[in-house]
């Protein structure tokens, strides 16, 4: 379904289906989390739930080329949330 969804580009609407994926499997979910913090980045422009996101992804979890994806979605969000970004709530996914 979040496949279909991401070959549509209706990003936003693939959010609640990834966040279920989460909350059921959460022993699977990095690579879900890297997807989900990059959405929520790049096409709801929530910097601070991009980092509650990709934060959670526990260090070794990720490949080496994941990891630094991580790491450059991480650097931006925290770029856009210093620069005065704001949201209304974060939520704890």
């Amino acid at each position: 379904m979040v496949a279909a969804l991401h070959q549509q580009k209706a990003w936003t609407d693939s959010v609640p289906i990834m966040v279920d994926v989460l909350r059921m499997h959460p022993q699977q979910s990095a690579r879900v989390r890297l997807r989900l913090g990059q959405i929520v980045l790049q096409y709801e422009n929530r910097p601070h739930q991009a980092l509650r996101v990709l934060q959670k992804i526990a260090p070794g979890e990720l490949p080496e080329n994941l990891e630094a994806t991580r790491q450059q979605l991480m650097a931006r969000a925290e770029s856009q949330r210093d620069a005065g970004e704001l949201e209304l709530q974060a939520e704890d996914w």
